[in-house]
């Protein structure tokens, strides 16, 4: 019995080997079959890379070599930790050879890596939460979408990002099956500090760690208030030093650099509004804000070079958009897939209700008003922790089409992808287990989301990445 138990874990444990080894390989097809600033913006952020490379320093963000000549800014504004891992697989490449699309390649790498590393830490995180056969299809719909996909083929900082979410939500699920333990607060903080170089439309994520860590600790009934409340700062001063030794460099630079501004954003406008050409500068921009627009108003504004409102075009540019958001999957496609998000989204708000609640017992008065000792519920926790997840990502989308730059993209909203994905999972499985006549084809069904996922993610880089490479053989023009 224990030789059949340890031959299907160290099965299980290959295929699991098998499966991320794959994910790096087509990942890496992805990033060695796509043009040189085939994607946004690569050419503005390679020069970061290339600069570190061959100064051997980091740039200021006004500094001529690497800013951009029609906005008069540059990303070095921005976290770049992404761009300095980038410069040192350049450095490395250097040693066998100077070629510009081999350089290029290696800077990409990197976010190659990290979507290596997002796909495994994503199944690491399934298969504490699910069924194997469910852990396999939410991790397959995570890691196939093909707008996500894209992001570990070119330079930029979304594919750190996305990992240090996956990490993030990783450290929710530990936490909420077994509690929050010293490696699980490590791991939390690790994917925060990593969170906090990456990209600022994944701050949510930080935010929100802070509601589930807060929430979970002082709701611990298993403890004493005292207890808890103790456990709560040793644990979250943990978690507070890790961040900081990670991240912490950086602000501090900005603030040293820019006069104060540690996150580099009003001296980034400054700059902007210094050297952009007259159409782009800040003051000329013609925002939703400036003309006292609502931003509902916004959302559902079609300009005359976009096919649809800001709505849709973030909606289809979430499910794969490419070449600057001018190249799309097909209706046929993109239409069918949102409608199953959708339905995915309807089937986990009708059964699985019970998982918004905070507290375990029926009743309608609430927990939180603490007139009540029914016992907390750490799904409620999780869940809606899970939902502020899915909507902030959304809302700093909007709010930066709306106030600063009109850009309708779905890859600002892309932070929000495992969440999403895993109430659309969440839902089928608590659908196919109340409908018994049902039950008897969750496997297939299983299967075929994994089987289409793949399909999809392979169908777009055959027919849209890779032809658009051939067009130009050495992508570097």
């Amino acid at each position: 019995m224990r030789k059949n138990c340890s031959k299907d874990v160290s099965r299980e444990r290959r295929i699991e080997i098998l499966f991320v080894f794959g994910v790096f390989l087509f990942y890496f097809l992805w990033s060695c079959t796509q043009r040189y600033n085939f994607s946004a913006d690569e050419s503005m952020r390679y020069q970061i890379a290339q600069f570190i490379y061959e100064h051997g320093s980091l740039p200021r963000g006004d500094d001529p070599l690497i800013r951009n000549e029609d906005w008069g800014t540059s990303y070095a504004f921005n976290p770049i930790l992404s761009y300095m891992a980038s410069a040192v697989l350049m450095k490395g490449m250097s040693l066998f050879t100077t070629n510009e699309w081999m350089l290029l390649l290696s800077a990409r790498f990197v976010n190659v890596l990290l979507g290596a590393l997002m796909a495994w830490v994503v199944l690491k995180a399934a298969k504490l939460l699910f069924p194997r056969r469910y852990a396999w299809m939410f991790t397959a719909l995570v890691v196939f979408l093909p707008g996500n996909v894209i992001l570990y083929s070119y330079v930029n900082c979304d594919a750190l990002a996305m990992c240090s979410t996956a990490i993030i939500f990783y450290s929710w699920v530990k936490a909420y099956k077994e509690g929050w333990n010293w490696t699980t607060c490590a791991v939390s903080a690790i994917g925060m500090g990593l969170c906090f170089l990456s990209y600022y439309n994944a701050y949510g994520f930080i935010l929100t760690t802070f509601f589930f860590f807060v929430g979970t600790m002082l709701t611990d009934q298993e403890k004493a208030p005292k207890e808890r409340w103790k456990e709560m700062i040793q644990k979250g001063l943990f978690i507070l030093v890790i961040v900081c030794v990670i991240a912490l460099w950086w602000f501090i630079r900005n603030a040293i650099l820019y006069h104060g501004d540690f996150l580099g954003r009003e001296t980034s406008s400054a700059c902007a509004e210094l050297y952009a050409r007259a159409k782009y500068k800040p003051s000329n921009s013609k925002t939703f804000q400036k003309k006292g627009d609502s931003m509902l108003c916004m959302i559902f504004y079609r300009p005359v070079y976009l096919e649809h409102d800001w709505l849709v075009t973030v909606l289809y540019s979430f499910v794969g958009a490419f070449g600057y958001n001018r190249i799309y999957l097909s209706k046929m496609i993109i239409v069918p897939y949102l409608c199953c998000l959708g339905i995915g989204l309807i089937l986990m708000r009708n059964c699985c209700q019970r998982d918004f609640f905070f507290w375990n017992a029926d009743g309608t008065q609430t927990a939180i008003a603490g007139k009540t000792k029914r016992k907390w519920s750490k799904t409620g926790w999780f869940t809606w922790a899970n939902v502020f997840a899915l909507l902030i990502p959304n809302y700093l989308n909007a709010y930066y089409s709306y106030s600063s730059d009109f850009q309708p993209q779905g890859r600002y909203s892309m932070p929000m992808l495992i969440p999403l994905m895993y109430f659309v999972t969440k839902g089928v499985q608590a659908f196919l287990k109340r409908e018994k006549k049902l039950q008897k084809y969750e496997k297939l069904f299983c299967i075929l989301v994994c089987v289409a996922a793949v399909a999809l993610a392979a169908f777009t880089w055959a027919r849209i990445i890779y032809p658009m490479y051939l067009q130009n053989y050495y992508g570097l023009r």
